[in-house]
Formats: C-alpha cells, sequence, structure tokens
C-alpha cells in the first residue's frame, strides 16, 4: 500500500508531531508513523515503551499504521534512510511521501533514486516552536499549562497519569541502542 510516513520517538507524541502527521494525512490516505528508538524506555530521553507511544498515538491516529524501529547506531546517513525503507516494506508499505520537519539531514538519509520515487514534505519548524527535552521535564514537574499548551487534548490525562513514569526514567541515562 502507498503511504505517507513520519518517524519520531513520540517521547512524548505533542502537537509538533501532530502537525506532521496531519500533512501526511492530507499527502495519502494510509499513515505509517515510525516509532524510532523502540527498544528504549524508562531512560531520560526514551521514558515511554514501544506499547505506551503505540498507545497514545492510536488514540488520537486510530486508523495510523505504527511500525517499532530500533536504533541501528549508525547515525544520519543513507544506510539509516536504507533501514528505514527495509522496515516499512516489511509492513507492505509503499513509501511516496516522507513527512518531517526542515532539518537537513533528513534528505541526505535517501540516495538520490529512492527520492525520484519519493517525496520529502519540510514542515517548518516556526508553526509550532517546541523542546521534546522541555516537554519532559514540563511533565515532571506538572506544569499543566504547558503540557496542554502541548500535547494534544485526547492524551492529556493518559500523560498526567504517566507522570511518574517521567519522573522514575529521568535518572537513567543508560541506553540499550543497537
Amino acid at each position: 500500500m502507498k503511504v505517507a510516513f513520519v518517524c519520531g520517538r513520540f517521547e512524548p507524541i505533542h502537537k509538533g508531531h501532530q502537525l506532521l502527521i496531519d500533512e501526511a494525512y492530507k499527502l495519502q490516505k494510509d499513515v505509517a508513523i515510525l516509532i524510532c528508538s523502540s527498544q528504549e524506555s524508562r531512560t531520560s530521553q526514551n521514558p515511554l515503551s514501544f506499547e505506551e507511544r503505540k498507545e497514545l498515538i492510536k488514540k488520537i491516529y486510530p486508523k495510523a499504521i505504527i511500525i517499532p524501529v530500533p536504533d541501528m547506531g549508525i547515525g544520519n546517513n543513507e544506510g539509516w534512510g536504507d533501514f528505514l525503507l527495509s522496515v516499512l516494506k516489511e509492513y507492505n508499505c509503499e513509501p511516496k511521501f516522507f513527512v518531517t520537519g526542515e532539518e537537513e539531514r533528513r534528505e541526505s538519509w535517501f540516495r538520490k533514486e529512492i527520492l525520484k520515487k519519493m517525496k520529502i514534505i519540510k514542515i517548518s519548524r516556526s508553526k509550532i516552536v517546541i523542546s521534546a527535552t522541555e516537554l519532559r521535564e514540563d511533565i515532571r514537574n506538572n506544569n499543566l499549562e504547558k503540557i496542554k499548551e502541548f500535547i494534544p487534548q485526547e492524551i492529556i490525562e493518559d500523560i498526567i497519569n504517566l507522570k511518574e513514569v517521567f519522573i522514575e526514567s529521568e535518572k537513567e541515562t543508560s541506553t540499550k541502542s543497537i
């Protein structure tokens, strides 16, 4: 099936991610959401498990195809792009659009021949200025004003209920990256 796809850690999903996913749905009826660092959980950068992130996303986008993507430890290069495409293929997804923020490095993930078949749609980060690191801190500190500003309405209660996970995970800085 032809898809538009978005990738990120979604720690947690926020309105910046929502902007990307909404744009993907404008481009294609089927949207794949690749949850990167899927093997990580209960760390300061990745407090939530893959299943928890998936559940939160499904509350907002019940028809989305949610795909786990473990880290490879190879950085931002064509190897990462090839890996993302191979994961999509495993789920019978043919990427037509990659919807992302403006980072130039994202384009370098894909070989030129791939870019002839798949279009990269860049969304300006100026539309929603957000820091996921700061948002995780706002959740830990129960800053309801910021949580309500940047977390989609459908999952605000869930995020508040997960506050202890964010607090407990803050101390763990190790990684399970491959």
